[in-house]
């Protein structure tokens, strides 16, 4: 492979924001895609993202919600067809594809119990279709993308001087 010179091209943005719950993905992403002009914002967080409207430098914005009842081809496809409505706007946030990326796992898990086996890797083939095409979806949209994620948080038990267990 050889290395040529790059040239400026307009590209799209993807981002995505991870930290744990109260990390503040939703208020960063709201500083950040108030650069870009008009937002539209895709709640799966119980509208946490409302708790900011009218603080210092949080923009306006116009608000989907989604929520996530069980059946992750149905929410997976709700969420597409939820982007695909907000092309018009000049960013969409997603917050969060925490619940999507739990219903894959969902999905995996149920094509896991089909085949009876212990090797649950061999359902992800299968399983992670409509996990795909969200990736797909996100990936060639033409519009600026910002994406929150939740992170697990390791907790380590520990006995402090008295002898006592904490967190």
């Amino acid at each position: 492979m050889a290395f040529v010179k790059a040239t400026k091209e307009k590209l799209k943005l993807r981002m995505a924001l991870f930290a744990p719950s109260g990390g503040g993905k939703t208020y960063t992403a709201l500083k950040f895609a108030k650069r870009f002009g008009s937002i539209a914002y895709i709640d799966t967080e119980n509208r946490s993202s409302c708790k900011y409207i009218g603080e210092e430098g949080i923009p306006e914005f116009d608000i989907a919600t989604l929520e996530y009842h069980g059946d992750a081809a149905r929410y997976i496809q709700r969420l597409i067809d939820t982007i695909y409505e907000a092309r018009g706007y000049d960013i969409i946030v997603i917050d969060s594809l925490t619940h999507a990326w739990d219903a894959c796992k969902d999905e995996v898990d149920k094509v896991a119990k089909t085949k009876r086996t212990a090797n649950t890797f061999a359902a992800w083939r299968e399983g992670n279709t409509h996990w795909a095409q969200l990736i797909d979806v996100l990936i060639n949209n033409q519009t600026n993308c910002i994406c929150c994620a939740r992170s697990k948080m390791e907790y380590v038990q520990d006995k402090n001087d008295s002898g006592k267990t904490e967190i």
